[in-house]
C-alpha cells in the first residue's frame, strides 16, 4: 500500500482489504483501487479514487451565479456544473432544507462520478455540516469558498434587489429583503472563518470581475 498524509490519511488498497478493514462484505467492483481516508477524528471511510465533487459556496452577493453561468461555457464536458437552487426554494428556505439539498447534490456527485463525470455546485455550504454528512464518506466533497466584506455583498444585493419585481419574487421566498441582506452580510464573515478554520480555499471577489474569479477558481479544481 502507498500512504499519502494530507488534512486526512489516505491509503490505497484493494477491495479485499475494504472487506477486512470494514468487517463486512462490501460488493464492489475489485478491479477498481479504493481510498480510505482515516478522519482527524478517529473511524474511517471510503470511495473509489478519483470520485470528487466540488461546492462553490458562498452568501448571497458574493459572484456564485456569474461564476456558475461562465463555468458552464469555459470547463470541458467532464465537468457538469450546476445550481445549488435549481429544484426550488420553498417559502422560508432555511437550515433543515438546505442540509436536504446538501445531502441531494452529494449522491448527485456520487452518479456523476460513476459516469466519470465532476459536479460542479454553486450555492451556501457549510464544511462544518458537511463534515457531520454520511454520504460524504461515498464521494470526495471539495469546498472553494466565494467571499467579500459585508459592505460590499449588502451594496451588491440592494443593487441586484432594486428592480421591484426582483424585489417582490425574493420577498415571497425569504420574507424582509432588508433582513436577507442583512443577515448575508452579517454571516459572511463568519463562514469565512469556518473554511479558513477548515482549509478550504477563499477567493475574495471584492475586487474581481467574474472572469477573474473563475479564473481563481480553476486554480482549485
Amino acid at each position: 500500500m502507498s500512504v499519502a498524509t494530507q488534512s486526512v490519511q489516505k491509503v490505497y488498497c484493494s477491495c479485499n482489504e475494504i472487506n477486512s478493514l470494514s468487517g463486512t462484505n462490501i460488493f464492489v467492483d475489485c478491479s477498481q483501487t479504493f481510498m480510505i481516508g482515516v478522519q482527524p477524528t478517529g473511524g474511517s471511510f471510503w470511495y473509489t479514487h478519483g470520485m470528487k465533487m466540488y461546492f462553490i459556496s458562498g452568501v448571497s452577493g458574493v459572484g456564485k451565479t456569474s461564476s456558475m453561468e461562465i463555468l458552464k461555457k469555459d470547463l470541458s464536458e467532464q465537468y457538469v456544473v450546476k445550481d445549488f437552487d435549481e429544484r426550488g426554494v420553498p417559502k422560508g428556505g432555511g437550515r433543515p432544507w438546505r442540509l436536504a439539498e446538501t445531502q441531494y447534490w452529494i449522491l448527485e456527485g456520487k452518479r456523476f462520478a460513476l459516469e466519470e463525470k465532476i459536479l460542479i455546485v454553486c450555492g451556501l455550504v457549510n464544511p462544518e455540516e458537511l463534515a457531520l454528512m454520511e454520504e460524504t464518506k461515498e464521494v470526495e466533497v471539495k469546498i472553494i469558498l466565494l467571499d467579500a466584506p459585508g459592505e460590499v455583498i449588502a451594496k451588491r444585493l440592494n443593487k441586484r434587489n432594486s428592480d421591484e419585481k426582483v424585489r417582490t419574487g425574493l420577498e415571497q421566498t425569504v420574507g424582509s429583503v432588508d433582513a436577507f441582506i442583512k443577515g448575508s452580510s452579517d454571516f459572511a464573515p463568519i463562514l469565512r472563518d469556518i473554511c479558513i478554520e477548515g482549509n478550504v480555499p477563499v477567493v475574495d471577489t471584492a475586487e474581481m470581475t467574474p472572469d477573474e474569479v473563475v479564473v481563481e477558481i480553476k486554480k482549485y479544481l
